[in-house]
């Protein structure tokens, strides 16, 4: 009888203790990373990749502009756009003025993801950012017919007018990575709501440009 107790106890702790751990990953899962958004311009987004350059999207017209950048002692830096340099498929390297301080701004790594990963997308000023699943080499036959980082959107979980530029952004070999930057969204014609977010391959295209200049 006492052993038959014992075994009915250690199962329970077991189910109990595995329902835990199923629980926390699922929270983690779901919890937006906690990216370093001083490499961001504010409003416009994009991400530093490195002292003088950005990350961006084409469609907005940037060149020429004065861009903040929030720094970690919480000062307001000024930059001007002085070069767009246009990689492909809504994606673009924006060159500035002057160098901006490693010390005081993040320089993402920049990764190409090749399966379904969980990645913290952002968006313009107080909408929060969000958690979402994202396909690679997602196929889309519409106005731009080519490969591209995407994920199905929901209520609460979407892409709008006004987030373009803003980056996707997860855990690669246990640094975060920038994945993707909000390019183009597909609406539905019925509703008039977004149904699917894209994002150039920007890992794949960014390392094309590198060993472009390597080349060089």
């Amino acid at each position: 009888m006492n052993l038959i107790k014992k075994i009915v106890l250690l199962l329970t702790f077991t189910v109990c203790s595995c329902s835990t751990v199923l629980t926390n990953d699922i929270l983690f899962l779901n919890k937006p990373l906690l990216v370093d958004t001083s490499g961001m311009m504010v409003d416009y987004g994009g991400q530093l990749v490195n002292k003088r350059q950005s990350l961006f999207c084409t469609h907005w017209d940037i060149l020429g502009e004065e861009v903040t950048f929030i720094a970690r002692n919480g000062e307001k830096v000024k930059r001007k756009v002085v070069k767009v340099d246009r990689l492909g498929f809504d994606l673009c390297i924006i060159t500035f003025d002057k160098d901006l301080d490693p010390k005081q701004h993040w320089f993402a790594p920049v990764a190409d993801i090749d399966e379904e990963t969980t990645a913290t997308v952002f968006r313009y000023r107080e909408r929060h950012s969000i958690v979402v699943e994202v396909q690679n080499d997602y196929y889309y036959e519409g106005m731009f017919n080519a490969e591209h980082n995407s994920f199905p959107c929901k209520p609460g979980k979407s892409i709008r007018p006004g987030d373009s530029g803003k980056g996707w952004y997860a855990m690669v070999d246990g640094k975060i990575h920038l994945i993707g930057i909000n390019s183009y969204i597909s609406m539905s014609l019925f509703i008039q709501e977004p149904i699917r977010a894209f994002s150039p391959e920007v890992g794949e295209i960014y390392e094309s440009y590198l060993k472009k200049l390597k080349d060089r």
